[in-house]
């Protein structure tokens, strides 16, 4: 019998005889009990005392609801009070002027932007003008060409030779008829 009760996944309550009496269930039980009456007792609560817990949790219940309520009245009462629930046409209107304003930063920006490219454009095309060779060509200088190649150096033509000197103005056909090598590095 001891071995069943303290095997029991019920819990047990030994209650066997009156108060002087020991028992060996009294030793593997869940709960002892002075008599039967006591074990009744022991086992089932007092009826005030669920009450007074299920009072104390209900009050504890509306007051939780109270607050909660409370919470939701005060953010409904802020968003009701929001200038774009009191006056939508100001939301749409402070929008609106949020955009003119970054379309003037960004029309600003693509402007100065344009103007930086533009001054580096004129730059660069001011730079390649210089460097033409038909602007050398109209400061007095000429290109010579033999076959459509440009002649760099004396040592590239012979006598003989059909040259074609390109001046700012035309073109000249000649034949060599002398060619003269000069060191100008040593005359520097």
């Amino acid at each position: 019998m001891a071995r069943a009760i303290y095997a029991s996944e019920i819990p047990v309550i030994s209650a066997v005889g009156h108060e002087p009496d020991v028992t060996i269930s009294d030793f593997v039980a869940d709960l002892r009990a002075a008599t039967p009456s006591n074990a009744a007792e022991l086992a089932v609560e007092d009826q005030s005392t669920v009450r007074a817990t299920i009072t104390d949790r209900n009050s504890c219940l509306l007051h939780s609801i109270e607050k909660r309520l409370e919470l939701l009245k005060k953010t409904v009462s802020s968003a009701a009070e929001k200038r774009v629930l009191t006056n939508p046409r100001a939301y749409f209107d402070d929008k609106r002027m949020q955009v003119e304003f970054l379309s003037r930063r960004m029309n600003s920006a693509a402007d100065n932007l344009l103007s930086m490219k533009r001054g580096s454009f004129v730059g660069s095309a001011a730079a390649l003008d210089a460097m033409s060779p038909l602007k050398v060509i109209a400061r007095g200088y000429l290109i010579a060409t033999e076959d459509e190649k440009i002649i760099k150096s004396v040592e590239d033509v012979s006598i003989g030779d059909p040259v074609s000197l390109r001046l700012w103005d035309g073109r000249i056909d000649c034949v060599v008829s002398d060619v003269k090598r000069e060191d100008i590095h040593e005359k520097g």
